[in-house]
């Protein structure tokens, strides 16, 4: 019998316990998954809810209909007015105007959001063992203060 071994070729992404926490937005990268079939905006937040989870980084994902150009960090993208996206959005900013070109993503800069935070059971359409189940943002609920 062999004594082969394996290693994950990235780590774990982190687990936290399903609740809400105080969040800001680290980063944002557009990407492309799933094998090229879907364009993606994906929003790194960190916990900033004082506690055991301080500090870990949570994805957020969302639809895009368009990326221009090459994903990239900081990478421009188009969303349908329906999106969950833009529902999120102008849900959490006041913007005054509607020109579908100019909206801005710093305006999460120096944000702290409400975000509710839920573990990943399923994907690819069957259950994710326990041991490599992980934590993202499911919901940006309220904006609770802005610098």
């Amino acid at each position: 019998m062999s004594n082969g071994k394996f290693k994950l070729d990235d780590d774990l992404p982190p687990l936290v316990p399903e609740k809400r926490y105080e969040v800001m937005m680290k980063a944002f990268r557009t990407a492309i998954m799933f094998g090229g079939k879907a364009s993606k905006l994906v929003m790194d937040f960190v916990i900033v809810t004082p506690g055991d989870h301080y500090g870990v980084v949570l994805p957020k994902y969302y639809n895009v209909t368009h990326i221009k150009g090459r994903p990239a960090e900081n990478g421009e993208f188009k969303v349908g007015r329906k999106s969950d996206f833009a529902r999120d959005f102008f849900s959490l900013f006041t913007v005054n105007h509607r020109k579908p070109d100019s909206f801005r993503m710093d305006l999460f800069e120096g944000a702290t959001l409400l975000a509710e935070a839920k573990t990943v059971v399923w994907a690819r359409n069957r259950s994710i063992p326990t041991n490599l189940q992980y934590s993202k943002i499911a919901r940006l609920i309220k904006v609770l203060e802005h610098r």
